[in-house]
């Protein structure tokens, strides 16, 4: 696994987003950012450049994870990660249209998110 790659977290919990980081920082990689709402979603990621998202799906504001990665990866084709603790059946097909890299239900455990990581990083 290559260290230092840069990961882009959209999380709205405050303790998920800070344990979410630490975990990262930990295993090697660059935070270059962790977000509670999808507002201006794309610019960040221009300005941020990272080399994997990190998208909650219930985020803050009017705007979901699936509607946010929809817009970054009509203009991006970065790597995605969602993470949700609202699996309906809804929400699940509308986020795999996106072809995430891989789709995780909260809570969710720091060894299954970064098995999904490597896997994108060793792809």
């Amino acid at each position: 696994m290559e260290k230092g790659r840069r990961i882009l977290c959209f999380e709205d919990e405050a303790i998920i987003a800070l344990g979410l980081k630490m975990d990262l920082l930990m295993a090697g990689y660059h935070v270059c950012g962790i977000l509670a709402t999808a507002r201006d979603a794309l610019e960040i990621v221009k300005r941020e450049r990272p080399d994997l998202i990190i998208m909650d799906i219930q985020l803050v504001g009017h705007e979901d994870g699936i509607e946010a990665a929809k817009e970054i990866l009509e203009v991006f084709p970065l790597p995605i990660i969602f993470m949700t603790g609202y699996p309906d059946r809804e929400v699940m097909e509308r986020a795999e249209r996106l072809h995430p890299a891989a789709i995780l239900l909260k809570p969710t455990y720091f060894p299954a998110l970064l098995d999904a990581i490597e896997k994108v990083f060793s792809s």
